[in-house]
């Protein structure tokens, strides 16, 4: 019998790649997402829907019942709170988007069984938020806690994309803007000899789907990740290499200060890209059967999307953050020696 997955966020940076793999398998996709698609294959349907409201999903969900459900959603954690169960009893694998980002680097290589930052900070302005490294967190609790056992929560690391690529705080888009203006993009030097570990999308999409339908994978969380990782000063070099791009590195409070200092800023900066991220992920190739050869290397990945790009492309239509542009570039103005 042909199975059915409902994945929730079908046209992002990771569900895009998920959907393509769960058709070649020849499953049914149902696929919620907000933008204006349509499908010409007869096992893939769209439903543009704003599934965040939780009576719209109700509505959809009655009646229904999966073989899995995908969950890409990022949500507060009052909202999950509000609707786990709902989505764990209407499928019968809850495939829950987690992040590696939940880990600190207290172990290295760092394993799914690895201290996570909620449990062992002390930071009170952390602990007092909902910020996406504790929300993450407390959520995976909420869904263990649950008397349904039919879930997996997985924890992709920094997964890139055409349709998004990060680099420390900051995304592709910026970059492209400012190599294009010759004006040079500001890092915090604190990163340069930090690991981090990116993952291509597509080797992300091809783990999420072996592990579906899988009875073993019930009840377990996986790092969905490479074991592959280089400093973001190494990074650096790919992007200058493949991209017209000047790098100049500051100190984390100067850099800090072109996101305005704000808290998801210095979050992320502190509690993930300046964490050691060197991964352990042995068992998910062994749940997967998949052997770390088959993940695309970093520097392949990278030249790959940036050889795609089209001809002066800006994104200017997906381009959030103006103000850390106008920012540098106020910065370089006033610091002239440092270009």
């Amino acid at each position: 019998m042909q199975k059915s997955v409902f994945v929730i966020g079908g046209t992002g940076v990771m569900g895009k790649f998920l959907v393509e793999k769960l058709l070649s398998r020849g499953v049914r996709v149902d696929a919620a997402t907000l933008d204006d698609v349509k499908s010409e294959d007869v096992a893939l349907r769209y439903y543009r829907q704003n599934f965040m409201d939780l009576r719209t999903l109700e509505r959809f969900l009655s009646g229904r019942h999966y073989d899995a459900i995908v969950d890409f959603m990022t949500y507060s954690t009052a909202q999950l709170a509000e609707r786990f169960e709902l989505l764990l009893k209407s499928c019968g694998q809850y495939m829950f988007l987690s992040s590696y980002r939940v880990y600190a680097d207290a172990e290295l290589p760092t394993r799914e069984a690895s201290p996570r930052i909620l449990d062992i900070t002390q930071d009170r302005e952390l602990l007092q938020s909902d910020d996406y490294t504790v929300s993450k967190a407390r959520q995976e609790n909420i869904i263990r806690s649950s008397h349904f056992q039919n879930w997996t929560i997985v924890r992709p690391s920094i997964t890139y994309s055409p349709r998004r690529t990060a680099f420390i705080t900051l995304e592709l888009p910026l970059l492209l803007r400012r190599a294009k203006k010759h004006q040079p993009v500001f890092l915090p030097e604190e990163a340069l000899n930090v690991s981090a570990t990116c993952t291509w999308a597509g080797d992300v999409a091809e783990l999420m789907a072996r592990l579906l339908f899988q009875k073993q994978a019930l009840g377990e969380c996986y790092s969905l990740c490479t074991a592959e990782h280089h400093t973001w000063g190494e990074i650096a070099q790919m992007y200058e290499k493949f991209l017209d791009v000047q790098f100049v590195p500051v100190p984390a409070q100067e850099y800090l200060s072109f996101f305005e200092n704000s808290l998801s800023a210095r979050v992320q900066l502190r509690y993930d890209r300046l964490m050691q991220r060197e991964m352990d992920n042995r068992k998910v190739l062994l749940a997967a059967g998949m052997q770390q050869a088959d993940f695309t290397p970093l520097a392949e990945g990278l030249s790959r999307v940036l050889a795609a790009l089209p001809e002066n492309a800006d994104f200017p239509e997906a381009f959030q953050l103006w103000h850390v542009d106008a920012a540098m570039d106020a910065y370089a103005a006033a610091h002239p020696a440092l270009i």
